[in-house]
């Protein structure tokens, strides 16, 4: 009786015209309202990602998004990158040159089990599309020197890459990286996959400025 778990990190290569998400807006009240003001498309050459602005002219993504990607666009509107940081956990923090009116702060804690979570992205290229999810549990990757993996109740897809998940106050308490799926004798388990910040305290210091 085996267990096939296949971690993928994906990143849409399909693109939709739909209404488009925008962290320029006025200030919002609940989660889920945080949630969706501070959350961003990202558009590059190679696909679409999700993403968050963290600070004035900064968004909090995911490391992978960046593969092959050398044009960038936020919400539709060209943007270039002053710099990255990475933090190594799937993680990074770009420095814009755009100027955002709206922004979400780091949780104050991390994510526990039976935690609800708010999730907005752009699945397949679609835009604009809500999750709401609970943390299942924790798993530990398999490959030397791993960190535990925050398995999260809900559906994700390509294109959701980098999307940040918000905590009840709407406060980002992690960023969905990828999609674990295990299959067992015809039975089907499929969870989102977000990692641990690994940040320096100066990197997200100089990113909420």
């Amino acid at each position: 009786m085996s267990i096939v778990k296949t971690i993928l990190f994906t990143v849409a290569l399909a693109l939709s015209a739909c209404a488009v998400p925008t962290a320029d807006a006025a200030r919002p009240s609940g989660a889920v309202e945080k949630a969706h003001a501070a959350t961003v498309r990202i558009d590059m050459n190679n696909g679409v990602c999700s993403g968050t602005v963290i600070g004035k002219r900064t968004i909090l993504t995911a490391t992978h998004c960046f593969k092959g990607a050398t044009t960038f666009e936020v919400d539709g509107k060209p943007i270039q990158i002053a710099d990255r940081v990475d933090d190594g956990n799937d993680h990074s923090i770009i420095f814009t040159d755009r100027v955002f009116s709206y922004r979400a702060k780091f949780a104050g804690k991390p994510l526990a089990q039976r935690d609800e979570v708010y999730m907005w992205g752009n699945p397949n290229g679609m835009r604009d599309m809500y999750r709401h999810g609970v943390v299942a549990g924790f798993e530990q990757d398999e490959r030397p020197g791993s960190v535990p993996l925050t398995l999260i109740d809900m559906n994700i897809f390509q294109g959701d890459s980098g999307a940040g998940l918000f905590d009840s106050k709407g406060d980002i308490a992690g960023v969905a990286s990828g999609v674990l799926n295990n299959v067992m004798q015809g039975t089907y388990a499929k969870y989102a996959v977000a990692l641990p910040f690994a940040f320096k305290a100066t990197d997200v210091e100089r990113a909420t400025r």
